[in-house]
């Protein structure tokens, strides 16, 4: 059934929903029921029963009255991952950066769930599931990277950081020459997972308002070291991304940390992952300071290179992101 606004429908709490984008949903048969909040007083009522084929008659309707968000039980999440992911694989319509969006959209609330869980387990296999999506979606076809940086969020949330991180290193790795997908899927793990060790770190560290005390910095720079050891005995995960996990600070004069690793000391694959790491970092929000633009945030990176960056990573991400940003 559709609910007609008159308040007969069914409603639920709104803890017992999870947020999806309208993007993702096509005219086709549910399995699902999909829910709607008519205003952010009341909680999200049914819009349309898992019995009920979606029509483009609907679709159009939502779009006309700007709405841009549904809810499904989050019981049913997984359900309707999988309907959206099978969608994505049919519809030759969407462009990449169209994809691209979706995938970010459709894994936000996965991977919040899945970092807070006691184990690692729901991460792993979030992580294994949206790098092989985003593999697929950014080095399968002729993306241009400006397109994507116009789709990102540019803020500090853990997703946000996670996945653009992530982008941003497959960008580089195809272009360094990394053109086999199993690489390529690996790489986009050991970027989403780079910072797993915080999830060992005191809240009132990862949230702190502003520059870190000493004290604050000396806990924050354990967690490579924890997420390289809470990995160690994942066989699933190659070692180029443990490598991600446990080097992406380290500089190649010797001044990062946990270990002050020197040049070919460390990785290619953390090198990749520490440019994009400082390059998402610079651009972002902070409630102490105002996102860098990417001009000045590449002026930082070449000022770098050779001297803490790997030059040639460097090099490569700056003429990336100058064609990208300037056609």
């Amino acid at each position: 059934m559709i609910a007609d606004g008159s308040g007969t429908s069914s409603a639920l709490a709104p803890e017992g929903l999870v947020p999806v984008p309208v993007s993702g949903l096509r005219a086709s048969s549910l399995s699902f029921a999909l829910y709607i909040r008519r205003n952010e007083s009341e909680a999200p009522q049914l819009y349309r029963g898992g019995e009920y084929p979606l029509e483009n008659a609907d679709l159009q309707r939502l779009a006309k009255r700007g709405v841009e968000t549904l809810y499904v039980r989050s019981s049913d999440h997984a359900t309707y991952r999988n309907y959206v992911l099978d969608g994505l694989a049919r519809n030759d319509r969407l462009t990449p950066p169209e994809r691209y969006k979706i995938i970010r959209e459709v894994y936000r609330v996965v991977f919040d769930e899945a970092f807070r869980a006691d184990t690692l387990d729901p991460m792993i296999e979030f992580t294994e599931e949206i790098g092989a999506e985003l593999a697929e979606a950014i080095c399968d076809n002729e993306i241009v990277l400006g397109d994507l940086f116009s789709l990102m969020e540019h803020d500090t949330g853990t997703y946000t950081h996670s996945v653009n991180v992530a982008t941003y290193s497959l960008v580089l790795a195809k272009a360094l020459g990394i053109r086999e997908m199993p690489q390529l899927r690996a790489v986009a793990t050991g970027a989403i997972l780079h910072d797993i060790g915080k999830r060992q770190i005191q809240l009132s560290v990862l949230a702190h308002p502003g520059p870190l005390s000493p004290q604050q910095q000396e806990e924050m720079r354990c967690h490579p070291t924890i997420g390289f050891r809470d990995l160690a005995s994942r066989q699933e995960i190659s070692s180029g991304s443990h490598m991600m996990v446990y080097q992406h600070h380290e500089r190649i004069d010797g001044t990062g940390y946990p270990v002050r690793l020197t040049g070919r000391e460390i990785h290619d694959w953390a090198k990749i992952c520490a440019v994009a790491d400082v390059f998402h970092a610079m651009t972002s929000q902070r409630s102490y300071r105002e996102a860098l633009s990417a001009c000045k945030a590449l002026q930082y990176l070449e000022d770098q290179a050779d001297v803490t960056l790997d030059g040639g990573v460097v090099r490569c991400w700056t003429a990336i992101m100058s064609n990208s940003l300037n056609p």
